[in-house]
């Protein structure tokens, strides 16, 4: 029998015993006679499973391929095994193993070849997950949960060339080189140098603060909706207005408008450009501080214990510390008092009135004037002591009854003294007028010697009792105004010059 192909098999009639059936001869591949199709020896291969594969490797009886249902295909790999099926409009690939219970699924590129994908890659957010390399239980989880049905969000990166931060909503991170538009801070912030270009509002509710603690400057409007606090330089250019307490532990300078609805505290240089309103605040400094305002101002219970400057209006104000430069505007206001001085050059006007410089008052009721109070009933009122360079006080009108010194309180006297503060003249609180000396019992009281250059009368204030008229005195000295000789008269003294009858002392003239 002539040596048959294996596909003319069913044309074999008449094989012997003694014949050779050669299959196959695979000895050259190059050789179109001697390549087999697995077509060509087999119709089918049986289906098996993955621990029995229908079709297997030498020796390897639990590794080949294998169809365990229709619509599958399957690669078992001994323990393990990888399958191929549709799951409704879906092409399925499972990786499955009989020992472990998890099974990573690697798909890998040789080298630095890519693994690409022809089609869109659709991951559920829940299922996909970014591990760190070293360490799996690090993990990058993404969610659209909120993002609208139908809508799509892209995310675009920056440029790898730069130096860029993801932000994200609780982290502590710190952000370089922003710009937020139309931003929101709500809740406690700290800001260091910050920039702040367009109109910005911080805060919208009782609970939200500022705190500045670098170098911040606001170019346009800014609105703080409560309590402020600037431990370091803030230099504003717009309009600002605080709706709470503001505290300034550092130097600030406003080119603006500053509104104050509440205290304003400041420790150091608070300078003002512009109209400012400070309602109902305190403002105080400590021996450093100064408040300079170059703009019309308004105030309302104003304190400043450092040095102050206004070109503008101040209402009801009060300075414990001197007030610097030109003063310009008016100062008014019912509670206000001024303690400190005016500086050199400046001219201090109240209700339109120029006052001098270097006095400052503070208080005023139409043309009364208070220094240190409110003024009542006198054009000028003081509290405290008065000092004056001047030769005279020039004072008095017949009309109103003359020239008055009056004590403002009955009982207490009153004293001239000298520059040393030596008594020279006393009169005490019921009249009583001491020389050299506080007024004794008597209506004048005199330390020295006295000189009468006219007569010296006394009056008898009552003769029926024989009361007044009395020269009460050790002896008497008569001076002859022609010759100046002298006679000394005494209590036991006889001769021509005169003598004593009873006690009672006589005169006559020199024999």
């Amino acid at each position: 029998m002539a040596t048959r192909k294996i596909s003319d098999l069913t044309l074999l009639t008449d094989v012997s015993s003694s014949d050779t059936l050669l299959l196959l001869d695979n000895s050259d591949p190059t050789d179109q006679n001697k390549r087999t199709n697995v077509g060509s020896i087999f119709k089918s291969v049986p289906s098996g499973t993955s621990a029995d594969p229908g079709f297997k490797f030498e020796l390897k009886t639990n590794t080949g391929v294998f169809s365990a249902s229709q619509g599958q295909i399957g690669l078992a790999l001994g323990e393990s095994r990888m399958s191929i099926s549709k799951v409704g409009s879906s092409l399925v690939v499972a990786a499955q193993d009989t020992v472990d219970t998890n099974l990573d699924f690697t798909l890998q590129a040789q080298g630095t070849g890519y693994i690409r994908l022809a089609s869109p890659l659709a991951i559920t957010d829940t299922l996909f997950a970014l591990p760190n390399t070293s360490d799996n239980t690090k993990l990058i989880n993404f969610s659209a949960a909120q993002i609208a049905p139908g809508t799509t969000r892209t995310f675009v990166f920056p440029d790898p060339g730069q130096t860029d931060t993801v932000v994200t909503s609780t982290a502590t991170q710190t952000l370089t080189n922003k710009t937020l538009v139309n931003a929101i801070f709500t809740g406690s912030n700290t800001l260091e140098n910050l920039t702040v270009t367009g109109n910005t509002t911080l805060g919208d509710n009782n609970s939200d603060t500022l705190t500045v603690n670098a170098t911040s400057t606001f170019a346009a409007a800014a609105t703080f909706s409560n309590a402020v606090q600037v431990n370091s330089t803030l230099g504003v250019t717009g309009a600002t207005t605080v709706s709470n307490t503001l505290n300034v532990t550092q130097a600030v300078d406003f080119d603006s408008t500053l509104n104050v609805d509440l205290a304003v505290t400041f420790q150091d240089t608070l300078d003002v450009v512009g109209i400012t309103t400070i309602d109902d605040a305190t403002v105080a400094t400590n021996s450093a501080g100064a408040l300079f305002v170059t703009g019309g101002t308004r105030t309302s219970n104003l304190y400043v214990t450092g040095p102050g400057e206004f070109d503008g209006t101040v209402t009801a104000a009060s300075f414990s510390g001197p007030i610097t430069g030109d003063v310009t505007g008016s100062i008014s206001g019912a509670t206000g008092t001024f303690t400190g001085n005016v500086g050199v050059g400046g001219e201090l006007t109240v209700d339109g009135v120029a006052t001098q410089l270097g006095v400052v008052p503070v208080l005023h009721n139409d043309t009364k004037v208070g220094i240190g109070r409110a003024p009542t009933t006198y054009a000028l009122e003081v509290t405290g002591d008065i000092y004056f360079e001047g030769d005279q006080l020039v004072g008095g009108d017949a009309a109103n009854g003359g020239f008055i010194i009056q004590k403002r309180q009955a009982a207490i006297p009153f004293e001239i003294r000298s520059s040393t503060n030596t008594l020279e003249l006393s009169v005490d609180s019921v009249g009583r007028l001491g020389v050299l000396k506080s007024a004794g019992s008597y209506a004048l009281d005199v330390a020295g010697n006295g000189n009468f250059d006219g007569d010296l009368t006394l009056n008898v204030t009552d003769a029926l009792n024989d009361v007044g008229g009395t020269l009460i005195c050790r002896d008497i000295t008569l001076t002859d105004p022609v010759t100046g000789s002298t006679a000394i008269l005494t209590a036991t003294s006889a001769g021509s010059g005169g003598g004593v009858s009873r006690a009672k002392m006589f005169f006559h003239a020199y024999s």
